[in-house]
């Protein structure tokens, strides 16, 4: 379970680092990485509940159960 976790927020990390978006705490804007499944992956479902929605990337966590 520990190696999944650690996985994970490697791959958090990537993406972070992929899309630009900075981790530095001054900033103002403040952003959630949503990784889903399911109707969770619909952007128009997941906009009626967060307008201001970014769509960033499709992806998936090879193996992961």
């Amino acid at each position: 379970m520990k190696i999944q976790a650690v996985m994970i927020k490697a791959f958090c990390l990537m993406i972070v680092v992929s899309t630009g978006y900075s981790q530095n705490k001054d900033e103002k804007e403040e952003f959630v990485l949503h990784f889903g499944y399911g109707s969770n992956m619909s952007e128009s479902y997941m906009l009626q509940y967060t307008p201001s929605l970014e769509y960033v990337m499709n992806a998936q966590l090879p193996n992961f159960e």
